[in-house]
């Protein structure tokens, strides 16, 4: 009895864990994250903003110290004329200096919106490059992981945040490494959960094939 109790636990702690990473609709609260009586679930994910702190910290402390340059030194202001209707000229002035902190942005944005990760009911995959122009899809079913792992350092476990690396069993190698992913943990959890679903039934399934043949050859 013990063990059900702690077993039943878990399982609210992983749904809890789960529901918090990835935010399940009304009708999969009740039931598990991937079961056969309902449709295909996909869970879509991007890195999330949080594990670029540091340069959207950075971001506004430039953008600050440019607007502050722009006014002590005029030189670093561009103007120029847009258009004229009659006799009013409309211009335009641009800061030199507010591509510096414009470039920190666009890398926290490209991170953020160039790589978007996919769980679902078959296996984990990752996508990088949507926004460049090549795009890699690197995709890994259950069947074929051989260890999930999460590395975060101690900001990261402040900001609950982290990468999380996917290994296949037939390389042995990394194959799918999510960046800068919301609640790592529970992502790590419900693909452990999933693989060892699948082992389980495969394992099963050999077994009594296995005893099928036993029985065949003795006839």
């Amino acid at each position: 009895m013990p063990s059900n109790d702690k077993s039943t636990r878990d399982s609210v702690l992983i749904d809890r864990a789960i529901e918090h990473a990835f935010g399940l609709s009304e009708q999969k609260k009740d039931s598990t994250i991937f079961s056969d009586k309902d449709l295909p679930v996909r869970y879509y994910f991007y890195p999330t903003w949080r594990s670029r702190l540091g340069s959207l910290i950075l971001f506004f402390v430039l953008a600050i110290a440019a607007i502050r340059f722009s006014y002590e030194f005029t030189s670093l202001v561009v103007h120029g004329e847009l258009f004229t209707i009659g006799d009013t000229s409309f211009i335009m002035s641009m800061p030199v200096l507010m591509f510096i902190p414009g470039y920190v942005l666009a890398r926290v944005l490209l991170f953020m919106y160039n790589a978007r990760y996919i769980i679902d009911e078959r296996g984990a995959e990752a996508q990088v490059g949507l926004v460049a122009l090549r795009l890699r899809q690197i995709r890994l079913k259950y069947e074929d992981i051989r260890g999930v792992r999460t590395d975060q350092s101690i900001l990261d476990r402040i900001l609950n945040v982290g990468t999380i690396e996917i290994g296949s069993a037939m390389t042995g190698e990394i194959e799918i490494r999510m960046v800068g992913v919301d609640n790592p943990r529970a992502v790590q959890i419900l693909i452990c959960k999933e693989r060892d679903k699948r082992l389980k039934i495969i394992s099963g399934s050999i077994g009594t094939k296995a005893a099928v043949v036993d029985i065949d050859t003795r006839d």
